[in-house]
Order: C-alpha cells, then sequence, then structure tokens
C-alpha cells in the first residue's frame, strides 16, 4: 500500500500489467512468450505487486477493470479473473505487425493517457530512427557504419566502390531475418542471405541482375543499406556482442547481461535464434584480438553500454525500461554499434551461464514498475538490486 497526502488516496498496489497484443494456442497462451510472462508475473508476486498479462480486448473502459491472466500451478495452466486498471503497463507486445493492429493502437492510445498510469517500452524502434538518433551525438556518430535508404540500385553500387561489400537490412527487421549481404566481385557481384536457417549464395554478373535479384529477395517495407564493418571473427565465424541493459529500482540503468554471440559457420548473422552460440565477453575479445587489445576493446563495449541509452532517451524523448544492445568489434579493436533493439527477446533458461543471470533481466523489469508506481523498493534478504551482471545468458 501507498498512502499519498497531497490527494489524500491511499493506493492499494502495485498494480503491474504485462500488455500483449492478442491471446496464442490454449496450451501455450501466449505463444513464446508465455515462460517469460509466467515467471514476471511470479516476481510480481514475490514483489508484494498485483500482476496479470492483459490484452485490448480484455479491458473495460467504462468499469475500468481489466481480464487479466495469471499462471495456476505449475505454471502450464493458466487462468483469467477481473482486476483494476494497472498502475503501471509493460509493453511486451511481440510484433510489429501486432503493434499495428487498430485494436492494439486505441488501447495503447487511451493507456498512455490515462492519469496516474506509468507505461514503459511503448513501441519497437525503426533501425533509421535509430540511426538517425546516434547521428546527432559526435561520440555515437563515430561508431555507427555508414547507413542510407536503399532506394535504387545506383545507389547500392555506389556504396560498392566504397566499400567492397554491402548489408542491406529490413528497418523493421528482427532476429536477423531478411538481411542480404552484397559483395562487388571482378565478375560482377556476390549476393548471400538466410532463409529457415539455410544459407544461399548466388553470383550475377550485370547490375540489372543484381537489382532484379535484390528486388525479389527483399521483405515487404523500408530496407537501409549499410556499410559491411568486416568485423573480427572467432574460428573463422562471424560474432556480434549483445549487451541487455534494464532499468531497475531508482529508475537506475544496470547492465543485465554482457555476452558475444557466436555464429553457425558461414551463417551471416550471430543471432541465437538462427543457432548463434554465447559465449563470455572477455573469452571472445581474447580469441578474436590481439592480447593488448583486449581490455581497451572491453571497456569501450561497457561505456558505449551505458551511454546509449541516455542519447536514445534524450535524441527521441521517450522513455525506456529496457533496451538490446548489439556492437561489433573489428581487429584493430574498434568497436561499432550494429543496432539497438527496445523489445529484446527473452531466455529463460542457460546451459553455459549462471541462472541468476537470466532471473535478474526478469525480475528488473518488476522493480522498476514498481518503483515507477511510486512505491518503496522491496526489502528482505537476496532482494536488493546493486549490482550489474555480466555473465552470458
Amino acid at each position: 500500500m501507498r498512502w499519498d497526502a497531497a490527494s489524500g488516496i491511499l493506493w492499494l498496489g502495485p498494480v503491474i500489467g504485462i500488455f500483449t497484443g492478442g491471446l496464442s494456442k490454449p496450451e501455450s497462451l501466449f505463444g513464446s512468450q508465455t515462460d517469460y510472462f509466467t515467471n514476471l508475473i511470479r516476481f510480481a508476486w514475490r514483489y508484494r505487486a498485483i500482476g496479470y498479462v492483459f490484452t485490448p480486448g480484455g479491458i473495460s473502459w467504462e468499469r475500468r477493470i481489466v481480464t487479466g491472466y495469471y499462471p495456476v500451478g505449475d505454471g502450464t495452466q493458466w487462468a483469467s479473473r477481473l482486476f483494476p486498471l494497472p498502475n503501471v503497463v509493460y509493453d511486451r507486445v511481440a510484433s510489429r505487425t501486432s503493434e499495428a493492429r487498430t485494436s492494439v493502437r486505441r488501447a495503447k492510445a487511451r493507456l498512455l493517457t490515462t492519469p496516474a498510469l506509468h507505461y514503459f517500452n511503448q513501441r519497437f524502434l525503426s533501425k533509421w530512427e535509430v540511426h538517425r538518433a546516434l547521428q546527432t551525438v559526435p561520440e555515437t556518430a563515430a561508431a555507427i557504419p555508414e547507413t542510407h535508404i536503399y532506394r535504387r540500385g545506383k545507389d547500392l553500387r555506389h556504396m560498392l566502390k566504397r566499400h567492397g561489400v554491402i548489408f542491406l537490412k529490413p528497418s523493421g527487421g528482427s532476429l536477423g531475418r531478411g538481411i542480404i549481404k552484397v559483395s562487388g566481385t571482378e565478375r560482377g557481384y556476390r549476393v548471400e542471405y538466410a532463409r529457415g536457417g539455410r544459407r544461399y549464395l548466388k553470383r550475377v554478373r550485370s547490375a540489372a541482375t543484381l537489382t532484379r535479384l535484390i528486388a525479389g529477395l527483399r521483405y515487404k517495407g523500408q530496407y537501409l543499406m549499410q556499410e559491411g564493418l568486416r568485423l573480427a571473427r572467432i574460428g573463422g565465424r562471424t560474432f556480434d556482442i549483445r549487451i541487455l541493459i534494464q532499468r531497475t529500482t531508482g529508475g537506475r540503468w544496470v547492465r543485465s547481461k554482457c555476452y558475444a554471440r557466436v555464429a553457425q559457420p558461414r551463417m551471416l548473422v550471430a543471432n541465437i535464434a538462427q543457432g548463434a552460440m554465447g559465449v563470455p565477453l572477455e573469452t571472445a575479445l581474447t580469441q578474436a584480438l590481439p592480447s593488448g587489445l583486449v581490455k581497451a576493446a572491453a571497456e569501450r563495449v561497457k561505456h558505449l553500454g551505458e551511454r546509449l541509452p541516455v542519447v536514445l532517451e534524450e535524441t527521441l524523448g521517450q522513455s525506456f525500461g529496457e533496451l538490446g544492445i548489439d556492437l561489433g568489434v573489428r581487429s584493430d579493436g574498434t568497436v561499432w554499434i550494429i543496432e539497438v533493439n527496445s523489445k529484446p527477446m527473452r531466455n529463460q533458461e542457460t546451459d553455459r551461464g549462471s541462472m541468476a543471470v537470466v532471473r535478474n533481466a526478469i525480475r528488473r523489469p518488476i522493480l522498476y514498475a514498481r518503483y515507477l508506481a511510486g512505491f518503496e523498493p522491496p526489502t528482505g534478504p537476496g532482494e536488493e538490486d546493486n549490482k550489474a551482471s555480466e555473465e552470458i545468458p
């Protein structure tokens, strides 16, 4: 409970609503997010909060109540009941397609304008939006590769002349899907892409054939063309660095995860969803770089992880609760910003790191929600949250 002396209101709660776009199959009510939602709500209960998952269709605006879902028993089953409107909404709408639905947009717009209701992780960010925001600050502008909107084949060929290798990426894409790698060769062009977990390679000679091929491979929507960085490798495999940074008690940013993702052989991207393997940051840097560059590269990785949330919030004018940051490292030790995701995916288990890291990444959104609602931090053994984890997930 919380007493607000100014308004004379005694608040019960906090009430934390996890907002999602809709229900999935009965045996997995919220699709791939079901296990994550189960753990989130259990942490809410542990920290003396009312927690539930809800959808646009479950809100009764006139009665100011919500049909909310919560796990029962061992968590494989879910029940529903009526709850009050939340004090805090944690947005976990799973995809841009779902986010664009009329029902989701209308519910979100009304929630955002509801008095005394706090809302975080409001929306997905596009790659172009992030790129433009980072260009406004010299420190981050120096760490992003040359990037432009892809409009016609002529522009792509000009960038190939400058850099030799270009990546085409859907601006609204995720999980490494839809990425196309184009390289210039003596006899034309080399095009690499992945579909269904398999890698494909095509060679074409003429610029016109290249343009037609790209048109057939592109997903719908805006595409970006980005300078190929020729990043350092581990045993011939590409890798990137993933940082999960989150707000917690007091609204502080903490680093919950920082690890390297090593791609499968010959794969274009190092994404866990496409079979990449997570390894500790220092291990990856030690294997990929000369020994004299490892320490400086690790410090630069962590510094960018701290600066990026601040820069994005200031330039976009939006508050985030968590960000997934992907960085790349070249063989000379320089660190580059690859991507920033406002709704990072969640691993619920690990076979190489500490489960404490996974639990921290789940409970911190709940601790942040308590803070936004104006409730004192939870007390008791093991409930402090003063240390950021750097282990792999």
